[in-house]
């Protein structure tokens, strides 16, 4: 029974079993040296079949002293802290070295260029529904612009006409230049693909969506302009942004 149970404990490694098989070991080892004194048979009896037990708890024993020599032992206490004891001699292997090296931003290209490429798309969506809402409000406002002055005469009546007409006219030449230096640089910044481009470009649509406020005293104030305009330079504030924060990311790749 020790020897099984020996050999059970060897290989599941369990040393409380271990060490109860070895205090068996000690006291059958004392009644084994007390029957060979006294020379009775029944202690020829027992020596053969004591061999094999006796070979399993010797290398049980030298499994037990080596696992309890070279491993650390973890203990938890009751308030659910936890303790290492290292046996005497004990040496920690030291971990390798982390090298240090930068980001490498080689995987990351691929996804880089596919954001850049989806981004941009979108842009020159934006730049493309900006450019036929605007084409569409030129058109009107040149098909009805004698209905426009006529409700501008009625708006301000101490005005002559030919002054409400020149402000009218003013204000829609202004709106043309404007309009073609705000695709112009749209379409430059996506094709460069610079953060101080496209920097420019949100200063420019700033400037042109604050200036739509004033032509509301002309009844030109358009109100999907108005969004437009805001859109196209938020997003051409997140575009500054994202290239800046790309370019960063390349000066720390090897």
């Amino acid at each position: 029974q020790f020897s099984a149970l020996a050999q059970t404990s060897y290989l599941v490694g369990k040393p409380s079993t271990l060490c109860a098989c070895l205090r068996g070991h000690h006291i059958l080892q004392t009644w084994l040296v007390t029957l060979h004194h006294s020379k009775t048979s029944l202690y020829r009896q027992l020596v053969p079949a004591a061999q094999p037990f006796m070979s399993h708890l010797a290398v049980a024993y030298a499994s037990e002293e080596k696992l309890t020599q070279a491993a650390p032992v973890f203990v938890q206490h009751p308030d659910g802290s936890i303790s290492q004891g290292l046996p005497p001699g004990f040496e920690d292997i030291t971990p390798p070295d982390t090298p240090r090296i930068g980001p490498d931003l080689t995987a990351l290209q691929g996804d880089i260029v596919k954001v850049m490429a989806r981004h941009e798309l979108l842009f020159l969506a934006l730049m493309l529904i900006h450019f036929i809402v605007r084409a569409a409000f030129d058109s009107l406002e040149l098909k009805y612009w004698d209905d426009a002055i006529t409700e501008l005469t009625l708006i301000y009546p101490d005005l002559p006409n030919r002054s409400l007409a020149s402000l009218y006219w003013l204000a829609c030449a202004s709106e043309s230049l404007y309009s073609l230096a705000f695709f112009g640089l749209g379409v430059v910044a996506t094709y460069t693909a610079k953060p101080a481009v496209f920097q420019r470009f949100a200063v420019v649509a700033l400037i042109g969506t604050l200036g739509q406020l004033p032509l509301a005293y002309l009844n030109l104030f358009n109100l999907l302009l108005f969004m437009l305009r805001f859109i196209s330079y938020t997003y051409a504030r997140f575009m500054a942004n994202l290239l800046r924060q790309i370019d960063a990311l390349r000066e720390f790749s090897p």
